[in-house]
């Protein structure tokens, strides 16, 4: 028949082989004609499907790159977006910061000069005053060179203020508030004290002053149990 197969003798062990056959079904030996057909015919199909996945390839890859190059672009606008939106808060925070320094360097000297007339006057209720006044506030005020020492004295200033409290508390909640807050001004006052960096920012005299003061606020404690 037209499409029988011809069949051919094994090299090796005379076994009845097709001849399109690779190997023998029998002795595994390689029939190189048999390979050789096989080889063309993987080749073939090999060609046959790139032939027919070249169309849809091509589409998948222009696809592929107008997805990627649409993603880029949205990366890229976000990437934009962020970048405004970082420099606007860098603006507005800058505006705040600058209204915080609304004195000019010749304008804060001049307050300096008068901060240092109330120090060398021993005036420290008038320097508490200054600093407890918000609309004199400017954060370069705080640049003073004696300011530590005055918030220091702010403490002094509220345990007295809270020694008040506590003796002319009219219950016992206003009694055990008030007493929180000597406690707290005077462990803040004997923490300075004695902490050396906090000590390095005063001067002997001021030192000697804190030191003081920490020990009359111990003894104030410890005097009303």
């Amino acid at each position: 028949m037209e499409n029988e197969e011809k069949m051919i003798k094994c090299s090796k062990c005379g076994a009845t082989i097709k001849e399109s056959q690779a190997y023998c079904n029998y002795c595994g030996s390689i029939n190189i004609l048999g390979a050789e057909i096989d080889y063309r015919h993987k080749l073939e199909g090999i060609r046959n499907d790139l032939a027919e996945m070249g169309d849809d390839s091509e589409e998948e890859f222009k696809g592929t790159l107008k997805s990627g190059t649409r993603f880029i672009f949205i990366i890229a606008g976000v990437a934009v977006l962020i970048g405004i939106l970082v420099f606007a808060v860098y603006l507005i925070n800058k505006k705040i910061e600058d209204s915080h320094y609304s004195m000019s360097f010749n304008e804060i000297q001049e307050v300096f000069n008068e901060l240092d007339t109330m120090y060398e006057a021993g005036d420290l209720d008038g320097l508490y005053d200054f600093y407890n006044n918000s609309e004199k506030k400017d954060y370069r005020v705080y640049d003073w060179k004696h300011y530590f020492f005055i918030s220091l004295y702010m403490h002094k200033v509220a345990y007295d203020r809270d020694l008040e409290w506590y003796h002319s508390a009219k219950n016992e909640t206003d009694k055990k508030t008030s007493k929180k807050w000597l406690i707290y001004d005077s462990v803040e006052i004997s923490h300075h004290s004695e902490r050396e960096s906090s000590l390095n920012q005063l001067s002997d005299e001021e030192t000697v002053q804190v030191k003081e003061w920490a020990r009359e606020m111990k003894d104030g404690l410890i005097s009303e149990g």
